[in-house]
Protein backbone atom coordinates (compact mmCIF):
# COMPACT_ATOMS: atom_id res chain seq x y z
CA UNK A 1 0.00 0.00 0.00
CA UNK A 2 1.39 3.29 -1.04
CA UNK A 3 0.12 6.81 0.28
CA UNK A 4 1.25 10.19 0.18
CA UNK A 5 2.47 11.56 3.56
CA UNK A 6 0.24 14.70 5.13
CA UNK A 7 3.58 16.20 6.33
CA UNK A 8 4.81 16.17 2.46
CA UNK A 9 1.75 17.49 0.50
CA UNK A 10 -1.20 17.39 2.80
CA UNK A 11 -2.46 19.05 6.29
CA UNK A 12 0.51 19.53 7.93
CA UNK A 13 1.60 21.72 4.93
CA UNK A 14 -1.47 23.83 5.23
CA UNK A 15 -5.11 24.15 4.30
CA UNK A 16 -6.32 21.06 1.98
CA UNK A 17 -8.32 21.41 -0.83
CA UNK A 18 -11.13 22.77 -1.41
CA UNK A 19 -10.45 25.23 1.65
CA UNK A 20 -6.42 25.70 0.40
CA UNK A 21 -4.68 23.93 -2.18
CA UNK A 22 -2.53 20.71 -0.36
CA UNK A 23 -3.86 17.19 -0.87
CA UNK A 24 -6.98 16.25 0.49
CA UNK A 25 -6.58 13.10 2.86
CA UNK A 26 -8.96 10.81 0.29
CA UNK A 27 -6.48 12.34 -2.53
CA UNK A 28 -4.97 9.00 -4.32
CA UNK A 29 -2.09 9.67 -6.24
CA UNK A 30 -0.94 7.38 -9.27
CA UNK A 31 1.99 6.32 -10.63
CA UNK A 32 3.81 3.62 -12.57
CA UNK A 33 6.04 1.15 -10.40
CA UNK A 34 9.25 0.87 -11.74
CA UNK A 35 11.18 -2.28 -12.18
CA UNK A 36 12.69 -2.39 -15.28
CA UNK A 37 16.06 -0.62 -16.16
CA UNK A 38 14.98 1.00 -19.26
CA UNK A 39 12.00 3.45 -20.30
CA UNK A 40 9.28 3.06 -23.41
CA UNK A 41 6.99 0.22 -23.82
CA UNK A 42 8.60 -3.07 -22.05
CA UNK A 43 8.12 -5.26 -24.40
CA UNK A 44 10.42 -3.34 -27.08
CA UNK A 45 13.20 -2.15 -25.35
CA UNK A 46 15.92 -0.19 -27.38
CA UNK A 47 13.34 -0.36 -30.96
CA UNK A 48 10.49 1.27 -31.79
CA UNK A 49 7.17 -0.18 -30.95
CA UNK A 50 5.00 -0.30 -34.21
CA UNK A 51 2.56 -2.47 -34.65
CA UNK A 52 4.59 -5.06 -35.75
CA UNK A 53 7.37 -5.11 -34.30
CA UNK A 54 8.96 -7.90 -32.62
CA UNK A 55 7.70 -8.39 -28.60
CA UNK A 56 9.30 -10.00 -25.97
CA UNK A 57 8.01 -11.89 -23.73
CA UNK A 58 5.57 -10.39 -20.71
CA UNK A 59 6.08 -13.68 -18.46
CA UNK A 60 10.06 -13.25 -19.61
CA UNK A 61 10.19 -9.82 -18.10
CA UNK A 62 10.69 -8.51 -14.45
CA UNK A 63 7.43 -6.85 -14.43
CA UNK A 64 5.80 -5.98 -10.94
CA UNK A 65 4.61 -8.98 -9.03
CA UNK A 66 3.48 -8.00 -5.84
CA UNK A 67 0.20 -6.38 -5.67
CA UNK A 68 0.40 -2.79 -5.43
CA UNK A 69 -2.32 -0.11 -4.45
CA UNK A 70 -2.07 3.44 -3.92
CA UNK A 71 -4.35 4.77 -0.77
CA UNK A 72 -5.14 8.35 0.55
CA UNK A 73 -3.76 9.44 3.76
CA UNK A 74 -7.21 9.24 5.74
CA UNK A 75 -7.31 4.88 4.80
CA UNK A 76 -3.53 5.15 5.96
CA UNK A 77 -3.93 6.58 8.83
CA UNK A 78 -6.50 4.14 9.67
CA UNK A 79 -3.80 1.47 8.92
CA UNK A 80 -1.16 2.54 10.63
CA UNK A 81 -3.53 3.41 13.96
CA UNK A 82 -3.98 -0.74 14.16
CA UNK A 83 -0.41 -1.60 13.75
CA UNK A 84 0.75 -2.26 17.19
CA UNK A 85 4.77 -3.70 16.44
CA UNK A 86 8.07 -2.44 16.22
CA UNK A 87 7.88 1.71 16.14
CA UNK A 88 9.74 2.92 13.19
CA UNK A 89 12.78 5.17 13.70
CA UNK A 90 11.71 8.86 14.57
CA UNK A 91 12.52 10.24 11.46
CA UNK A 92 10.78 7.53 9.09
CA UNK A 93 7.47 9.25 10.79
CA UNK A 94 5.56 11.68 9.03
CA UNK A 95 2.25 13.90 9.97
CA UNK A 96 0.07 11.20 10.81
CA UNK A 97 -0.67 10.40 14.37
CA UNK A 98 0.59 6.80 14.85
CA UNK A 99 4.03 5.31 15.55
CA UNK A 100 4.23 4.17 12.12
CA UNK A 101 5.18 0.94 13.71
CA UNK A 102 7.21 -1.57 11.30
CA UNK A 103 4.90 -4.87 11.46
CA UNK A 104 2.20 -5.99 13.72
CA UNK A 105 1.71 -10.05 13.23
CA UNK A 106 -1.92 -9.72 14.96
CA UNK A 107 -2.80 -7.34 12.01
CA UNK A 108 -4.54 -8.21 8.79
CA UNK A 109 -5.48 -6.46 5.36
CA UNK A 110 -7.55 -7.86 2.89
CA UNK A 111 -6.97 -6.43 -0.63
CA UNK A 112 -8.89 -7.09 -3.75
CA UNK A 113 -7.01 -5.55 -6.90
CA UNK A 114 -7.92 -6.15 -10.24
CA UNK A 115 -5.76 -5.08 -13.23
CA UNK A 116 -6.03 -6.12 -16.86
CA UNK A 117 -2.69 -6.34 -18.63
CA UNK A 118 -3.06 -5.62 -22.41
CA UNK A 119 -1.06 -4.12 -25.49
CA UNK A 120 -2.85 -1.02 -26.10
CA UNK A 121 -2.58 2.13 -29.45
CA UNK A 122 -1.00 5.29 -28.55
CA UNK A 123 0.04 8.08 -30.57
CA UNK A 124 2.72 11.31 -31.02
CA UNK A 125 1.61 14.34 -32.14
CA UNK A 126 4.26 16.05 -34.10
CA UNK A 127 4.70 19.36 -36.13
CA UNK A 128 7.14 20.27 -37.80
CA UNK A 129 8.19 24.15 -38.89
CA UNK A 130 10.83 23.56 -41.61
CA UNK A 131 13.90 25.88 -41.09
CA UNK A 132 15.12 28.38 -43.61
CA UNK A 133 18.74 27.58 -43.95
CA UNK A 134 19.36 24.54 -41.81
CA UNK A 135 16.23 22.63 -42.10
CA UNK A 136 18.44 19.44 -41.54
CA UNK A 137 19.19 20.32 -37.63
CA UNK A 138 15.96 20.31 -35.39
CA UNK A 139 15.37 21.97 -31.49
CA UNK A 140 12.69 19.54 -30.76
CA UNK A 141 10.13 20.89 -27.81
CA UNK A 142 7.39 18.38 -26.36
CA UNK A 143 5.11 17.91 -23.28
CA UNK A 144 2.70 14.63 -22.85
CA UNK A 145 -0.72 14.50 -23.49
CA UNK A 146 -1.75 12.03 -21.56
CA UNK A 147 -2.76 12.08 -17.93
CA UNK A 148 -3.34 9.95 -15.04
CA UNK A 149 -6.93 11.52 -14.05
CA UNK A 150 -8.37 15.45 -15.34
CA UNK A 151 -4.56 16.52 -16.38
CA UNK A 152 -4.99 20.23 -15.81
CA UNK A 153 -1.40 20.45 -14.03
CA UNK A 154 0.15 17.31 -15.31
CA UNK A 155 0.79 17.27 -17.88
CA UNK A 156 -1.75 19.96 -19.68
CA UNK A 157 0.23 23.02 -17.49
CA UNK A 158 3.17 21.93 -19.82
CA UNK A 159 1.26 21.05 -23.10
CA UNK A 160 -0.69 24.44 -23.24
CA UNK A 161 2.66 26.30 -23.27
CA UNK A 162 3.92 23.70 -25.68
CA UNK A 163 1.04 24.85 -27.65
CA UNK A 164 1.40 28.64 -27.05
CA UNK A 165 4.93 28.35 -28.37
CA UNK A 166 3.61 26.71 -31.63
CA UNK A 167 1.12 29.45 -32.35
CA UNK A 168 3.86 32.33 -31.49
CA UNK A 169 6.57 30.95 -34.23
CA UNK A 170 3.82 29.45 -36.86
CA UNK A 171 2.50 33.30 -36.57
CA UNK A 172 6.15 34.30 -36.95
CA UNK A 173 6.44 31.72 -40.54
CA UNK A 174 3.14 33.47 -41.67
CA UNK A 175 4.72 36.64 -41.59
CA UNK A 176 7.69 35.06 -43.44
CA UNK A 177 9.96 35.13 -40.72
CA UNK A 178 11.12 31.39 -40.00
CA UNK A 179 13.90 30.05 -37.65
CA UNK A 180 17.85 28.39 -39.33
CA UNK A 181 16.91 25.69 -38.09
CA UNK A 182 13.78 23.19 -37.75
CA UNK A 183 11.32 23.66 -35.10
CA UNK A 184 9.54 20.30 -33.93
CA UNK A 185 6.61 20.72 -31.24
CA UNK A 186 5.72 17.07 -30.13
CA UNK A 187 2.55 15.63 -27.93
CA UNK A 188 3.80 12.68 -26.26
CA UNK A 189 1.50 9.74 -25.89
CA UNK A 190 1.44 7.61 -22.62
CA UNK A 191 4.21 8.98 -21.01
CA UNK A 192 2.56 8.22 -17.67
CA UNK A 193 3.15 4.25 -18.19
CA UNK A 194 6.76 4.18 -18.15
CA UNK A 195 7.83 7.45 -20.71
CA UNK A 196 6.71 5.29 -23.88
CA UNK A 197 5.88 7.93 -26.89
CA UNK A 198 8.98 9.91 -26.33
CA UNK A 199 11.19 6.81 -25.94
CA UNK A 200 9.46 5.05 -29.22
CA UNK A 201 10.17 8.36 -30.71
CA UNK A 202 13.76 8.21 -30.23
CA UNK A 203 14.46 4.49 -30.49
CA UNK A 204 13.13 4.94 -34.04
CA UNK A 205 16.82 5.50 -35.00
CA UNK A 206 18.63 7.23 -31.72
CA UNK A 207 21.60 7.67 -33.82
CA UNK A 208 19.96 9.57 -36.07
CA UNK A 209 18.11 11.87 -33.20
CA UNK A 210 21.21 12.38 -31.81
CA UNK A 211 22.76 13.42 -35.27
CA UNK A 212 20.05 15.48 -36.28
CA UNK A 213 18.46 16.87 -32.68
CA UNK A 214 20.32 20.10 -31.68
CA UNK A 215 18.50 20.68 -28.29
CA UNK A 216 15.37 19.15 -26.51
CA UNK A 217 13.19 21.37 -24.16
CA UNK A 218 10.58 19.88 -22.34
CA UNK A 219 7.71 21.13 -20.79
CA UNK A 220 5.84 18.62 -18.49
CA UNK A 221 3.65 20.48 -16.07
CA UNK A 222 5.43 23.41 -16.58
CA UNK A 223 3.52 26.31 -15.17
CA UNK A 224 3.05 25.81 -11.87
CA UNK A 225 3.71 29.40 -10.32
CA UNK A 226 5.84 32.20 -10.93
CA UNK A 227 9.33 30.94 -9.86
CA UNK A 228 11.15 29.81 -12.80
CA UNK A 229 13.59 27.64 -13.11
CA UNK A 230 15.14 24.89 -14.76
CA UNK A 231 17.31 21.41 -15.36
CA UNK A 232 19.61 22.06 -18.20
CA UNK A 233 22.38 19.44 -19.78
CA UNK A 234 25.79 21.57 -19.32
CA UNK A 235 26.72 22.55 -22.87
CA UNK A 236 23.72 24.33 -23.23
CA UNK A 237 23.96 26.65 -20.28
CA UNK A 238 24.79 29.56 -21.94
CA UNK A 239 22.15 29.55 -24.21
CA UNK A 240 20.08 28.81 -21.44
CA UNK A 241 21.19 32.15 -19.71
CA UNK A 242 20.86 34.22 -22.76
CA UNK A 243 17.78 32.92 -23.29
CA UNK A 244 15.75 33.88 -20.03
CA UNK A 245 17.62 37.63 -20.05
CA UNK A 246 15.92 38.01 -22.76
CA UNK A 247 12.76 36.81 -22.15
CA UNK A 248 10.15 38.66 -19.75
CA UNK A 249 9.68 38.16 -16.27
CA UNK A 250 6.46 36.95 -14.04
CA UNK A 251 3.74 39.25 -15.12
CA UNK A 252 6.03 41.20 -17.70
CA UNK A 253 8.35 42.77 -15.15
CA UNK A 254 11.41 42.99 -15.53
CA UNK A 255 13.24 39.41 -17.43
CA UNK A 256 12.71 36.18 -16.59
CA UNK A 257 17.05 35.99 -15.42
CA UNK A 258 15.80 38.29 -12.48
CA UNK A 259 13.29 36.07 -11.19
CA UNK A 260 15.74 33.11 -11.27
CA UNK A 261 17.91 31.78 -8.42
CA UNK A 262 21.37 32.46 -8.37
CA UNK A 263 23.97 31.12 -7.20
CA UNK A 264 27.49 32.73 -7.53
CA UNK A 265 26.69 35.26 -9.50
CA UNK A 266 25.04 33.38 -12.24
CA UNK A 267 21.40 31.84 -13.26
CA UNK A 268 21.20 28.39 -10.98
CA UNK A 269 20.20 25.15 -12.65
CA UNK A 270 19.78 21.70 -11.72
CA UNK A 271 21.39 18.50 -12.86
CA UNK A 272 18.56 16.50 -15.12
CA UNK A 273 16.95 13.11 -13.83
CA UNK A 274 14.12 10.64 -14.88
CA UNK A 275 11.00 11.38 -14.63
CA UNK A 276 9.72 12.65 -17.62
CA UNK A 277 10.37 12.88 -21.71
CA UNK A 278 13.71 14.19 -21.51
CA UNK A 279 14.79 10.69 -20.35
CA UNK A 280 15.06 9.26 -23.77
CA UNK A 281 16.92 12.30 -25.44
CA UNK A 282 19.68 12.18 -22.60
CA UNK A 283 20.12 9.45 -21.20
CA UNK A 284 19.83 6.93 -24.26
CA UNK A 285 20.45 9.37 -27.27
CA UNK A 286 22.95 12.05 -25.30
CA UNK A 287 20.80 15.01 -26.90
CA UNK A 288 21.47 18.12 -24.68
CA UNK A 289 18.11 18.71 -23.20
CA UNK A 290 16.21 21.00 -20.86
CA UNK A 291 13.31 20.68 -18.36
CA UNK A 292 11.80 23.81 -17.61
CA UNK A 293 8.95 24.86 -15.38
CA UNK A 294 8.05 27.70 -13.07
CA UNK A 295 6.71 27.01 -9.32
CA UNK A 296 5.51 28.48 -6.40
CA UNK A 297 1.92 27.21 -5.64
CA UNK A 298 0.74 26.73 -2.36
CA UNK A 299 -0.41 23.20 -2.71
CA UNK A 300 -0.35 20.02 -5.08
CA UNK A 301 -2.89 17.83 -6.59
CA UNK A 302 -0.46 15.70 -8.28
CA UNK A 303 -1.88 12.53 -10.50
CA UNK A 304 -5.31 12.67 -8.66
CA UNK A 305 -8.61 13.07 -9.11
CA UNK A 306 -8.23 16.37 -7.17
CA UNK A 307 -5.79 17.99 -10.82
CA UNK A 308 -9.06 19.84 -12.39
CA UNK A 309 -9.32 23.18 -13.86
CA UNK A 310 -11.28 24.12 -10.58
CA UNK A 311 -7.88 23.47 -8.56
CA UNK A 312 -5.59 24.65 -11.16
CA UNK A 313 -7.49 27.95 -11.34
CA UNK A 314 -8.19 28.64 -7.64
CA UNK A 315 -4.08 27.77 -6.56
CA UNK A 316 -1.79 28.29 -9.27
CA UNK A 317 -4.09 31.65 -10.91
CA UNK A 318 -6.76 31.88 -13.04
CA UNK A 319 -4.85 34.63 -15.15
CA UNK A 320 -2.44 32.02 -16.17
CA UNK A 321 0.32 34.43 -15.48
CA UNK A 322 2.19 31.13 -14.83
CA UNK A 323 1.36 29.93 -18.35
CA UNK A 324 2.52 33.51 -20.41
CA UNK A 325 5.45 33.21 -17.96
CA UNK A 326 6.94 29.59 -19.06
CA UNK A 327 5.59 30.29 -22.84
CA UNK A 328 7.72 33.47 -23.24
CA UNK A 329 10.62 31.66 -21.65
CA UNK A 330 10.56 28.52 -23.84
CA UNK A 331 9.96 30.97 -27.01
CA UNK A 332 13.17 32.52 -25.71
CA UNK A 333 14.89 29.37 -25.54
CA UNK A 334 13.72 28.02 -29.11
CA UNK A 335 14.75 31.15 -30.86
CA UNK A 336 18.25 31.08 -29.52
CA UNK A 337 18.91 27.77 -30.08
CA UNK A 338 16.84 28.00 -33.56
CA UNK A 339 19.51 30.29 -34.77
CA UNK A 340 22.33 29.23 -36.62
CA UNK A 341 24.40 32.26 -36.20
CA UNK A 342 24.87 31.83 -32.41
CA UNK A 343 26.83 28.87 -30.64
CA UNK A 344 24.66 26.21 -28.88
CA UNK A 345 27.32 24.33 -27.33
CA UNK A 346 29.37 25.88 -24.27
CA UNK A 347 33.25 24.21 -23.85
CA UNK A 348 33.69 25.98 -20.77
CA UNK A 349 30.10 24.87 -18.60
CA UNK A 350 30.72 21.41 -19.65
CA UNK A 351 34.17 21.41 -18.28
CA UNK A 352 33.10 23.39 -15.11
CA UNK A 353 30.47 20.27 -14.48
CA UNK A 354 32.31 17.49 -15.37
CA UNK A 355 34.88 18.78 -12.69
CA UNK A 356 32.47 19.15 -10.33
CA UNK A 357 30.87 15.12 -10.71
CA UNK A 358 34.35 14.36 -10.78
CA UNK A 359 34.83 16.01 -7.25
CA UNK A 360 31.48 14.89 -5.67
CA UNK A 361 32.06 10.91 -6.78
CA UNK A 362 35.56 11.70 -5.52
CA UNK A 363 34.15 12.98 -1.92
CA UNK A 364 31.53 9.54 -2.43
CA UNK A 365 34.37 7.30 -1.97
CA UNK A 366 36.49 8.57 0.27
CA UNK A 367 33.21 8.53 2.53
CA UNK A 368 33.27 5.18 2.04
CA UNK A 369 36.68 4.20 2.84
CA UNK A 370 37.53 3.74 -0.96
CA UNK A 371 40.75 5.13 -1.99
CA UNK A 372 39.35 8.16 -4.30
CA UNK A 373 42.86 9.40 -5.44
CA UNK A 374 42.70 8.79 -8.88
CA UNK A 375 38.89 9.88 -9.16
CA UNK A 376 40.60 13.33 -7.89
CA UNK A 377 42.75 13.03 -10.56
CA UNK A 378 40.08 13.09 -12.95
CA UNK A 379 38.86 16.23 -11.47
CA UNK A 380 42.58 17.79 -12.06
CA UNK A 381 42.58 17.04 -15.41
CA UNK A 382 39.64 18.54 -16.13
CA UNK A 383 40.50 21.70 -14.82
CA UNK A 384 44.00 21.37 -17.10
CA UNK A 385 41.27 21.87 -19.96
CA UNK A 386 39.88 25.06 -18.92
CA UNK A 387 42.38 27.42 -21.05
CA UNK A 388 41.07 24.83 -24.27
CA UNK A 389 37.28 24.96 -23.21
CA UNK A 390 37.72 28.88 -23.07
CA UNK A 391 39.48 29.24 -26.11
CA UNK A 392 37.17 27.16 -27.96
CA UNK A 393 34.26 29.27 -26.48
CA UNK A 394 35.72 32.01 -28.02
CA UNK A 395 36.55 30.69 -31.11
CA UNK A 396 32.75 29.64 -31.40
CA UNK A 397 31.18 33.09 -30.31
CA UNK A 398 33.61 34.36 -33.77
CA UNK A 399 33.03 31.56 -36.16
CA UNK A 400 30.09 29.35 -35.07
CA UNK A 401 29.00 28.04 -38.22
CA UNK A 402 32.64 26.43 -38.51
CA UNK A 403 33.31 25.29 -34.76
CA UNK A 404 30.03 24.70 -33.30
CA UNK A 405 29.92 21.47 -35.32
CA UNK A 406 32.77 20.24 -33.44
CA UNK A 407 31.95 21.42 -30.15
CA UNK A 408 28.67 19.34 -31.01
CA UNK A 409 31.69 16.38 -30.60
CA UNK A 410 31.80 16.75 -27.38
CA UNK A 411 28.49 15.01 -26.10
CA UNK A 412 29.55 11.72 -28.24
CA UNK A 413 32.60 11.02 -25.89
CA UNK A 414 29.68 10.33 -23.42
CA UNK A 415 28.27 7.82 -25.35
CA UNK A 416 29.06 4.32 -23.85
CA UNK A 417 27.15 2.07 -26.77
CA UNK A 418 27.40 -1.01 -23.84
CA UNK A 419 25.48 0.94 -21.62
CA UNK A 420 25.58 1.00 -17.67
CA UNK A 421 26.01 -2.63 -16.02
CA UNK A 422 22.61 -4.19 -15.53
CA UNK A 423 20.87 -0.92 -17.31
CA UNK A 424 22.40 -1.06 -20.68
CA UNK A 425 19.54 1.31 -21.94
CA UNK A 426 21.58 4.12 -20.33
CA UNK A 427 23.97 4.69 -22.92
CA UNK A 428 25.16 8.41 -21.63
CA UNK A 429 28.35 8.06 -19.44
CA UNK A 430 27.12 11.68 -18.19
CA UNK A 431 24.04 11.05 -16.29
CA UNK A 432 21.43 8.57 -15.77
CA UNK A 433 18.32 8.51 -13.74
CA UNK A 434 18.81 7.36 -10.19
CA UNK A 435 18.37 4.11 -10.14
CA UNK A 436 16.17 3.54 -6.98
CA UNK A 437 14.26 6.48 -7.50
CA UNK A 438 13.65 6.54 -11.28
CA UNK A 439 12.98 10.53 -10.76
CA UNK A 440 16.79 11.33 -9.53
CA UNK A 441 19.82 12.14 -11.27
CA UNK A 442 22.86 9.53 -10.74
CA UNK A 443 25.53 12.24 -12.64
CA UNK A 444 28.57 9.84 -13.82
CA UNK A 445 26.70 7.19 -13.48
CA UNK A 446 29.17 4.28 -14.50
CA UNK A 447 31.83 5.64 -12.04
CA UNK A 448 29.37 6.57 -9.23
CA UNK A 449 27.25 3.24 -9.23
CA UNK A 450 30.59 0.97 -9.08
CA UNK A 451 31.51 3.73 -6.04
CA UNK A 452 28.42 2.85 -4.75
CA UNK A 453 28.53 -0.84 -4.65
CA UNK A 454 32.76 -1.46 -3.94
CA UNK A 455 33.00 -4.21 -1.32
CA UNK A 456 36.35 -3.86 0.18
CA UNK A 457 38.54 -6.67 -0.61
CA UNK A 458 36.49 -7.97 -3.24
CA UNK A 459 38.10 -8.54 -6.56
CA UNK A 460 34.88 -8.30 -8.58
CA UNK A 461 33.85 -4.95 -7.41
CA UNK A 462 37.12 -3.42 -7.50
CA UNK A 463 37.83 -4.42 -10.65
CA UNK A 464 34.64 -3.11 -11.38
CA UNK A 465 35.75 0.43 -10.23
CA UNK A 466 39.29 0.68 -11.71
CA UNK A 467 37.63 -0.36 -15.32
CA UNK A 468 35.14 2.49 -14.66
CA UNK A 469 38.00 4.97 -13.58
CA UNK A 470 39.82 4.07 -16.88
CA UNK A 471 36.30 4.39 -18.75
CA UNK A 472 36.06 8.18 -17.79
CA UNK A 473 39.99 8.76 -17.99
CA UNK A 474 39.59 8.05 -21.72
CA UNK A 475 36.69 10.17 -22.19
CA UNK A 476 38.48 12.68 -20.74
CA UNK A 477 41.48 12.51 -23.25
CA UNK A 478 38.20 12.41 -25.90
CA UNK A 479 37.30 16.00 -24.70
CA UNK A 480 40.64 17.20 -24.37
CA UNK A 481 41.48 16.10 -28.40
CA UNK A 482 38.13 17.90 -28.96
CA UNK A 483 38.95 20.89 -27.37
CA UNK A 484 41.63 21.53 -28.84
CA UNK A 485 40.50 20.96 -32.38
CA UNK A 486 38.15 23.55 -31.80
CA UNK A 487 40.37 25.88 -30.34
CA UNK A 488 42.91 25.84 -32.83
CA UNK A 489 42.75 29.03 -35.17
CA UNK A 490 41.59 28.43 -38.78
CA UNK A 491 44.95 27.37 -40.82
CA UNK A 492 45.87 30.21 -43.09
CA UNK A 493 44.75 30.31 -46.56
CA UNK A 494 47.48 28.97 -49.18
CA UNK A 495 49.16 31.38 -51.24
CA UNK A 496 47.69 32.33 -54.82
CA UNK A 497 50.11 32.47 -57.74
CA UNK A 498 50.13 35.52 -59.89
Amino acid sequence: MIFTDPADSGAKRGKTWPEGGWAHPLSVQRGSIITLGYSGDPLTPGREATKDAERLDPAALALPTIPVHPIGSLHAERILSRMKGRASPADWRGGIDAPYALDDADLRLFLEVRQTRAIRRTANVIMRLRGRTRPEEEVVVGSHHDAWCAGASDPLAGTMCTLEAARIFTDLARQGVRADRTLVFCAWGAEEYGIIGSTEFVERGAADVARRTVAYLNLDMSAMGLKPGAAVSPTLRASMTRAIAAAAGPRGQGSALDAWSQAEGRPSFGDLGGGSDHLPFWCHAGVPSIALSAGGSEGVSYHSNYDTLAWYRAIVGDDYASGVLVSGIAAAILAELANAGRADVSAVALVEDAARQAREVAALAAQRGIDSTPIAALAVRLGQLMEHAHAADRMAAAEPSRITPILRELRAVWIHDPGLEARPWFRNLYAATDRFSGYGTSGWPLLREAVEDAVAGNQQSEARLMAAIARYSRVVEDLDAVLQRASAPTAPAPAQSR
